[in-house]
């Protein structure tokens, strides 16, 4: 991999939203959109210092801007996080916002400049986000089954018959008249029971003893 020599570079921390720039050697700091016309402004800067631009993997909110950088004819690198993390620890930089990130980044392949990898082939990018999707749904297929598993285990159907035993209870024994209201109500052709004792209101022409 070709070495910095030139000591001009960008380090950028890349948010969703949001691109925080770092040059070097002069030191100047931009915020620009993470957008199509961001990424055009990313490329013209680093066309004008001649720079290579260095960021950190981010999940994939880097790889468009990767792309269009590469396809510009711009030298990009992406850099291991967990190295930049222990580059900091090493200068014992403790604080931590997008525009000191961007700085450690930069100055990061000022340490190493032989450090980062260039842009895969498509078919690999193409790869890598299958696979990272695939992970995704294995992950949230394994939530649903144990939201399921504990459902069931914690006899949630059963709670719920209990509490429509607990309604009919305290309605009979509000009134000696309430039981024989609440019996013909049960009996209407308007209420209908399912097997785990929960009401059930089907179409009927009749009106419920409370609303007679």
């Amino acid at each position: 991999m070709e070495k910095v020599t030139h000591g001009r570079i960008i380090g950028i921390d890349v948010s969703r939203d949001w691109l925080d720039i770092h040059c070097l050697p002069d030191g100047q700091r931009h915020r620009i959109p993470n957008t199509d016309n961001g990424h055009v402004a990313v490329s013209d800067l680093a066309h004008d210092q001649r720079a290579v631009v260095c960021f950190e993997a981010t999940g994939g909110q880097e790889w468009r801007l990767w792309s269009y950088l590469q396809d510009a004819g711009v030298e990009a690198r992406q850099v291991p996080p967990a190295q930049v993390k222990a580059f900091a620890r090493s200068l014992g930089t403790r604080a931590k916002t997008d525009r000191i990130d961007a700085e450690l980044i930069a100055r990061f392949l000022v340490f190493r400049p032989e450090a980062g990898r260039t842009l895969p082939a498509e078919h690999l990018r193409l790869l890598r986000a299958l696979t990272t999707r695939r992970v995704q749904v294995v992950e949230m297929r394994k939530r649903l089954l144990a939201q399921i598993r504990a459902h069931q285990k914690s006899g949630t159907a059963e709670l719920f018959e209990d509490i429509d035993v607990e309604l009919k209870e305290s309605w009979m024994l509000r009134s000696p008249s309430w039981k024989a209201e609440f019996q013909s109500f049960w009996g209407a052709t308007g209420i209908s029971r399912t097997p785990r004792g929960s009401f059930v209101p089907f179409p009927a022409s009749d009106q419920s003893p409370a609303q007679r």
